[in-house]
């Protein structure tokens, strides 16, 4: 094999040719990147808004950054050589995005949280703005295809992820409004999930944008044929059988991945009584937009909770999904399945369309989980 990816729950090895030439450890707070044995590496640390990166060739430290909930001290070769002011850095690099606009909201989260305020609350922040204009910034490009696909048109555009978040949510400069997640508001929510009382992310959202249920008026997706060709050209390619198959997706960011041979072994069972299979992944190259559309014509939809079972919530095709652990992720903790079931079940969601069936890992074997498993 040339090119091999392995990837576990807190590790990436890459090799070619049976050589590793890239490794990626998370342990608790710390994220070690090694190229090539550590001919370079790169170490990260983190607690609460203080960071420190070392970046090291051969052993030696030639770069490094600390920081703070303001400013960012930057040093070569151990010699301070510059201080960035947080703010006014964010402020200046968004200064030509945000021309024209006057309230622009930053959504830099993983994939369900960004969908959420752009499918469920763009209209009612764009309402609540009045006559100033709105900008919602995405810091991962695959959302745009599914943005470009709402009914309401609404102004989004993607921006370079952003490298320091800042600890307020809303704050001014040069007369516009910026509104970001905080740091703090990903780990309260998690903590609030873990507490049980029936704490549940999509109203820490709406509590953190100050808008309440009546006010949420959900978009409307269409698909455009352009998108829907596209699809079923690149599942022609797969040698899908467009008419008969089953969407699986067993990739996700916070949750525990399973075993590759439960999908193996689930694809198996499928196929055995007559469905195709399709997998989503990142090798089958498919836009969020592509996948969203594939997942329409399909029988069903089975996954791994991740961020892209909020999108395919609107295709009204049933879906079974599996809650596992969130693992580990620098400053997050390890979050129990029952936690994350709880906390970010899909079904509380409003106006979704599909029927689901939602299955926590911990409280089945493998084999168990593959025999409720069925359509």
């Amino acid at each position: 094999m040339i090119y091999q990816k392995i990837k576990t729950n807190s590790n990436l090895v890459i090799k070619i040719f049976g050589l590793t030439v890239y490794t990626v450890d998370i342990s608790g707070n710390t994220k070690h990147k090694k190229f090539l044995y550590g001919l370079t590496s790169r170490l990260r640390v983190i607690e609460g808004y203080n960071e420190l990166k070392i970046n090291r060739f051969l052993g030696a430290a030639v770069y490094r950054t600390a920081r703070n909930k303001d400013f960012v001290k930057i040093y070569a070769l151990g010699i301070l050589i510059k201080t960035v002011n947080i703010k006014q850095a964010l402020y200046k690099s968004l200064a030509k995005t945000a021309r024209g606009y006057d309230d622009i909201f930053i959504l830099n989260s993983n994939i369900g949280e960004a969908f959420c305020i752009l499918f469920y609350l763009s209209r009612a922040l764009s309402a609540k703005a009045g006559k100033r204009k709105v900008l919602f910034c995405v810091t991962r490009e695959s959302l745009l295809s599914i943005a470009g696909m709402f009914a309401g048109n609404i102004p989004c555009v993607y921006i370079r992820k952003i490298e320091y978040s800042v600890p307020d949510f809303c704050w001014t400069l040069g007369g516009k409004n910026f509104y970001m997640f905080p740091a703090e508001y990903f780990l309260e929510v998690e903590n609030k999930a873990r507490a049980g009382a029936g704490a549940h992310y999509f109203t820490e959202v709406l509590n953190l944008f100050g808008v309440n249920k009546a006010e949420v008026k959900p978009q409307e997706i269409i698909v455009p044929q352009s998108i829907k060709r596209s699809a079923l050209a690149k599942a022609a390619k797969m040698g899908l059988n467009n008419n008969n198959f089953i969407f699986i997706s067993p990739y996700a960011n916070s949750c525990a991945l399973l075993p590759r041979e439960f999908w193996l072994k689930l694809g198996a069972k499928l196929k055995k009584k007559g469905y195709d299979v399709f997998e989503n992944s990142e090798e089958n190259g498919f836009t969020l937009a592509e996948a969203f559309a594939l997942a329409l014509m399909s029988q069903a939809v089975i996954g791994l909770r991740s961020g892209l079972m909020e999108i395919l919530t609107q295709t009204a095709v049933p879906m079974q999904v599996i809650y596992t652990d969130f693992r580990q992720r620098a400053v997050f903790g390890e979050l129990p399945s029952k936690s994350v079931l709880s906390g970010f079940t899909l079904k509380k969601l409003p106006a979704v369309k599909s029927n689901i069936t939602e299955y926590d890992a911990a409280e089945f074997t493998l084999e168990e989980l593959l025999a409720v498993i069925d359509v």
